[in-house]
Parts: C-alpha cells; structure tokens; sequence
C-alpha cells in the first residue's frame, strides 16, 4: 500500500469537486487505476452539506444489470427531474421504459422501438438508444440546476448501456456542471471457471470511453480486488439479474428450462456480459444428464453466448461458440440456423464474404429436398442473406433476384401459417409472415438497385404496401421512407415529399428524434433538385437542430448543404457566415470551391441526402 499515490487520488477529487462547487470549473473526468472504494471514503464524508446532487455506487458483477447504475442515479434525484413538465410530454415512454407503470395508460420505449436482431445479426437496439439518451438529457439538466458528482467504484463491472449513457452525457452532449470518477478495479471472477467471459470486451469499451473523455488519470496503490457486498434489490429483480441462478447452479440446482428462459431474457434486453457469465455457469455445473438433455442445453448457451460475443466485436470467439452450437445442433433445422450465424458472421462483421457464401451454399446444399417447415424455414433464410450477398459482394442482380425468388417459392407452401407478430422477432422468432415481408422488402430493394423504378414501385406499393396496413404505425416509417425514394427516383417529386413528411410526422409523433432527423435529408434535398431552395433551406436547418439535440456530430454534410442554399438563394453574406462557423468541418475542396466562387456548381457533390433505407447504425452508440 502506497499512502502517498491514496493521497493523491483524495487530494484531487476533492479539488475537482471544490472547483466546481465554486464555479472555476465547468466539470471534469477523474479515471484511477486500480484503488478501493475506501480511498475515497473520507473525501465523501467531507462533501456532507455541499448543495449538490451526489451519486456513488460501487458495483459487484454478479448484480449488474441493463442501466443499473443509471436508473438508480435516476431514481434518487427523481424529485427534482420529474417535476419537469418536458419530461412527461417528451419522453414519458423512456420513462415507462425504465420505471414500468409511472405513467399508467401509456406506452413504453420498448412497444414504438427496435431491438437487435439475430435474423441480421444487428446490434443497433434504438430503445436502448432513446433510454441513454433520455437519462443524459436528464443528467445534462439537472447539472444545470446543481452541481453533479457521480463516483463509480469497479466500474469494469458496469453494464455496457450505462457506460454509454456516460458517455453520450459528456462527448455527444458536452454537459458541463458534473464531475465524474470512474475507479477501475480488475475484473471479477470469483473463482468461477470462465470460458467467454473475460472481461476483454467491456475493457476494450471503457478504453474507447476513456480516450474520448480525456479523463485526469490516476494510479491507486491497492491492485487486490475486494469484493463488493451484493446490492440490495427494492422489489422484483430485473430480468437480467442474474446473481440467484449463479448461485443456485453452484449450490447444485438444476431446471433446464428455467435456465434456457434466464438465458432468453438476460440477452433480450442486450446484456451481453451477463450472457457470457451466465452461460459459463450453466456449463460449468452441469451435472450428469442423458446425451440429448445435454447437448440441447450446450446448443442453447452456445447460440446466445455467439450473438453476444458478435455484439462485443469479439469475432473469433463468436465464430468458435457457432462453430459449437452447429456441433450440438440436434436437428437439420438447427444445424442450418448454425450456418446462417456462421455466414453473418463471416460477412456482415469480418467481411470474409467468400467464407460466408461458403456457408450458405453448404446449407442449401444439406436442406435440398426438405420438406419440413422448420428446415424449409431456415433454408429460405439463407437464400435471403444470399441474395443479400450476390448483389452486395458480386453485384450480380439478376442472380441475387433469383435466389430470393427461390426463397420465396419455398415458403410458398406455409403460407397458412400467418399467426403471429410480424415486428416482434424476438419473442416470436418463427413466422412465415416475416420472412414474406422481409423477400418482398429485399427484392424491391434489388429491383431498386437495378434502376427498375417501376417494378420496385409496382412491388413496393402493391405487396409489401398490403403487409403494413395492420402493423402499428410506429413501424410504417420504413414504408413511407423507402417508398419516397423510389417516387424521387423516378422523378415523381411532389409525391415522394409526401411520402417523406409522413415518414418525418410517424417519428415526431412518437418522439424518435433520431430517424426524423434521417427522414429529413431526403426531403430537404427533394426540394434542393426542385429548386426550392428556401425548403431546402428550413428543413436543412430543421436537420442541424436534431443532430445537436441528439449529439450527432456529424455536421460536415448538413453545413455543407445549408451553404449551398444559401448560395442559391444569393444570401451571400449569410453563406460566410456559415461557412466560417463550420470551417474546421468542412473539407479542403469544399472550402476551395467556396472561397472561387464556383461551389454552387459542384452542389450534387456535397448535398447531404438520406440513406437508402432508414434504418441506420446509431453513430452516437460505440461497441
């Protein structure tokens, strides 16, 4: 034990938190190395009666859960920030989402959102996004009013959406008005045989935070973990609490399906540490079961245990637990979902798209001549990804319209079966219905890269048009969307600026923020090529304030096209204006062209526009 570097680390925490009580600091970020909670203990006592919001935790691995940390900063300053009447008018599905039944009769995030997807395997969880974002908006405010100091103790043990929300707080949103220690301990075993989790991911994850904050570093002197009391759980634990199973497998229970549904609901809401724990205790203390028990309990934990070691970036690993989940797979149908994760794995995340089409042939060349619907199921699925493949890796479009013309002829035969949720794939993962939806979608998509506007229109409009009607209208954005592009493709422009504010008005009418601000590039630029540059203009400007709201950083484009309306519209001086407050942004050949004069006639060069599809990777979330 070094006294001396323990001195340091209380000495500068207590000035930071007096220099911010005082107003010569706007706030800052303190990273130490190693260290107890206890460093810390007399520094707090010290705080007693300073008029600020205080939050400290310190955090065993077993308890850790979806936004713990968060939720319960947010339930102790509850007082303050539910008083705020934007609150409820703005964000009381976030609210719903993170206290169940604040507000009775109204939705939560989770019924207007998406999650992630193994169909895909897309991690992008937008109710995720819409909680971290709301908690930081909260967060932002009440420093605002008080000065905020958060202390978190073994912060390697923190659930990942909570470091995000940490994140987006201070780098997206730059709040000012919070100091934040974040104490790092090594990560927490207990004596448990590990297979997957390492700890290596949330590592990698807090050293991407770290390097984005700019932290004060310091080194604690104390490098033995010591272990932190559970914590105290007020009411009906989380779903993804995991502590009660971990410790009744040790203690030598057993109940296969209650494990495969804890498993099922730790990785639903995307905790993907508590996924890798929970697996490597299941197969660590499973006792002695028939050959068929056991290998249904090994395939189950392998194909969570990939998804989320996928989601980590962990790619190796995730193709090795695939890899084992194929190995237990007990039936075709199985084997066959084995080779399509396998496949989006080596495409989609390593960019190995040879080894990919080499899985999906394999696959297809085993389920040749099934005639079972759970085979016939995945099958289709994988001439899907393949079309996907073709036209993306080979550029081969006629061949890629073939294979999904191929998957659709195969689940033809079940069409009957149409009961079920199409949007929630989750929880009713086997639908004939969404694989329909999804072909007439994808081969719309290919007609659309082919610059067959009518046949992706014709297609569009009449087939995949009918199969929306009954979904909520939340999820009708991506129909509007894609449908005003192909209008504006084929230069069909009023109509696809309808198509455009309905997708923008679904968003604004269910306060997502971040897919309204995306609805609005292609709209803004519709008008930009009817030579409206006054639209063009104010919803330009309408897309810089989302991005700002929601800590998008990505301004170079958005600047880019305001200038150049400008420019159109002979505001001159309005157009310098701009151009020297994005200056740092924008790129060398724009400023050269700017500075000519001849920028105007290079606008198609650097007009912002919209995504072919809406559905978009979340920039202000990191891995």
């Amino acid at each position: 034990m070094n006294v001396m570097l323990d001195q340091i680390i209380s000495t500068e925490v207590s000035a930071a938190v007096h220099a911010l009580f005082e107003g010569r600091s706007s706030g800052k970020t303190i990273w130490i190395e190693n260290g107890q909670p206890s460093d810390l203990d007399a520094s707090f006592a010290a705080f007693a009666g300073m008029d600020g919001v205080f939050f400290r935790t310190t955090l065993p691995l077993l308890d850790r859960n979806v936004f713990g940390p968060i939720r319960q900063l947010l339930q102790e300053t509850r007082e303050i920030w539910s008083q705020w009447a934007w609150v409820e008018q703005d964000y009381f599905r976030e609210v719903n989402g993170l206290f169940p039944g604040t507000y009775e009769g109204k939705q939560s995030v989770f019924h207007v959102s998406y999650s992630w997807s193994e169909l895909r395997l897309n991690r992008d969880i937008q109710w995720g996004f819409r909680l971290m974002h709301f908690a930081a908006l909260v967060l932002k405010e009440l420093a605002q009013h008080k000065p905020v100091v958060i202390a978190i103790h073994d912060v390697q043990h923190t659930d990942r959406l909570s470091l995000q929300t940490l994140y987006h707080l201070l780098h997206n949103l730059k709040a000012e008005g919070i100091v934040l220690i974040l104490q790092k301990g090594q990560y927490d075993n207990g004596g448990r045989p590990v297979t997957s989790d390492t700890g290596q991911s949330i590592e990698k994850l807090l050293g991407v935070i770290a390097d984005a904050l700019k932290p004060l570093r310091l080194i604690g002197s104390k490098t033995a973990p010591v272990a932190a009391a559970p914590l105290p759980l007020e009411g009906e634990a989380p779903s993804d609490h995991i502590r009660a199973m971990v410790d009744s497998l040790f203690a030598g229970n057993w109940d296969a399906e209650q494990i495969k549904k804890k498993l099922d609901s730790v990785m639903m809401v995307y905790n993907l540490d508590n996924t890798l724990t929970l697996g490597d205790a299941v197969l660590a203390c499973m006792p002695e079961l028939s050959p068929e028990d056991e290998r249904a309990i090994r395939f189950h934990v392998w194909r969570k245990k990939g998804v989320a070691l996928a989601f980590m970036e962990m790619y190796p690993e995730a193709i090795h637990a695939f890899t084992l989940m194929h190995d237990y797979a007990g039936n075709m149908a199985d084997r066959t979902k084995a080779y399509h994760l396998l496949a989006l794995c080596y495409g989609k995340r390593v960019g190995r798209w040879d080894i990919a089409k080499q899985f999906l042939h394999e696959g297809l060349r085993l389920t040749e001549g099934r005639s079972d619907f759970d085979t016939v199921y995945e099958r289709c699925w994988l001439y899907n990804f393949l079309a996907y493949v073709t036209y993306l890796h080979d550029r081969d479009i006629p061949l890629a319209l073939d294979y999904a013309n191929s998957a659709y002829e195969g689940i033809k035969p079940f069409s009957h079966m149409t009961k079920g949720n199409v949007m929630e794939e989750l929880e009713d993962p086997k639908l004939p219905l969404r694989l329909f939806y999804n072909l007439s979608i994808n081969i719309s998509y290919l007609h659309y890269f082919a610059k067959d506007y009518d046949a992706a229109k014709d297609l569009w409009q009449n087939t995949v048009g009918e199969s929306v009607k009954e979904i909520p209208d939340i999820y009708k954005k991506e129909f509007f969307y894609f449908d005003g592009n192909i209008l504006n493709r084929r230069g069909e422009y009023e109509d696809a600026l309808v198509a455009y504010e309905r997708t923008y008005d679904i968003c604004m009418a269910h306060a997502d923020s971040f897919n309204a601000e995306i609805a609005l590039r292609p709209l803004a630029n519709t008008y930009f090529q009817m030579e409206r540059f006054e639209d063009s203009l104010q919803w330009y400007e309408r897309i810089l304030n989302l991005k700002r709201e929601t800590g998008d950083l990505r301004l170079t484009k958005t600047y880019q096209s305001i200038i150049l309306c400008h420019l159109k519209l002979g505001n001159i001086e309005q157009a310098q204006s701009v151009f020297q407050e994005a200056q740092e942004l924008l790129p060398p050949r724009f400023a050269e062209l700017f500075v000519k004069g001849t920028l105007a006639a290079h606008a198609a060069e650097f007009l912002e526009n919209g995504p072919y599809i809406i559905n978009q990777s979340i920039t202000q979330m990191i891995i």
